[in-house]
């Protein structure tokens, strides 16, 4: 493996565990984590410089230096959801920025740039690991020894064993849990919260369901639409919420469960609903 594909494996780790830690900060607000993402927006910068990679070392010292002149005065959540939007936006990235991508994501940073929407996280992604092929490669030895033995039976054990720990394998990496795909938007929720102005608390209801990976890239992009919508136009803001006696604090839930041979997928919030009497208005 090259060095820059082990950056960029680490600088996912890191960005993931920084976005963690944002959202952990906004519910303590302890000083102390602001300390630990400068520590890794720091580590980001030194490796990209080590590795070749000029202009994500000159952003990652951007949000370096941002982190350390919030030191003192702490983190508001418009800052909070700037730096996760760009997180969630070069995390996938397998080369160097280009300058105009420096350029946009220090307006993100700075609030230069009136942002309106979020970006969704990704589904965390289930890797086979070392630990995993090596433990595989034992037991091929293993099924070999005993057919240069001759003791089929045991082999033959052995074979059936096998395919049934290899079908399990394929079965992992080709499947992904709705779970997964429904907690890759907690994110975006914030996100979106925080653009709107608004206060939400977002709700997994899901069973214990898997669906096809392809699959799920497209029920993102369904839910999409859904969840932004019903923050930017279901759910009321604090003040028309108070004003009505709800809490301030809106629900979006997403819910999924099994009826038959199909898989429901819910979205739902307690704000104002539609207007049907408007909406038929704009119809004529």
């Amino acid at each position: 493996m090259e060095f820059v594909d082990i950056y960029f494996t680490e600088m996912e780790e890191k960005l993931n565990e920084a976005m963690e830690l944002l959202k952990k900060y906004l519910d303590s607000h302890d000083p102390a984590i602001i300390k630990d993402l400068y520590r890794i927006y720091h580590t980001l910068k030194g490796s990209a410089g080590l590795v070749g990679l000029p202009k994500l070392g000159e952003f990652m010292h951007k949000l370096e230096s941002a982190f350390k002149e919030k030191m003192n005065n702490g983190l508001d959540e418009d800052f909070v959801a700037r730096v996760i939007k760009i997180s969630n936006e070069i995390i996938n990235k397998k080369n160097d920025l280009t300058d105009d991508e420096v350029n946009y994501y220090e307006s993100i940073l700075n609030g230069e740039i009136e942002l309106k929407e979020g970006t969704v996280g990704n589904i965390e992604k289930e890797i086979i690991s070392i630990e995993l092929l090596e433990k595989f490669y034992e037991r091929i030895l293993k099924l070999e020894n005993n057919l240069m033995n001759k003791n089929y039976s045991i082999a033959l054990k052995e074979a059936k064993s096998l395919r049934v720990y290899i079908q399990n394998l394929i079965e992992e990496n080709k499947f992904i849990s709705i779970y997964k795909v429904i907690k890759s938007f907690e994110n975006l929720v914030f996100q979106e919260a925080v653009f709107n102005k608004k206060k939400i608390k977002f709700n997994i209801e899901v069973e214990n369901t898997k669906i096809e990976k392809e699959d799920a890239e497209s029920l993102k992009d369904v839910l999409i639409h859904l969840v932004k919508n019903a923050i930017a136009h279901g759910i009321e803001n604090p003040i028309e919420r108070k004003r009505k006696g709800k809490s301030e604090i809106g629900n979006l839930t997403v819910k999924s469960y099994i009826k038959g041979d199909h898989i429901y997928l819910e979205v739902m919030d307690d704000g104002k609903g539609i207007d049907i009497d408007n909406s038929n208005k704009k119809r004529r």
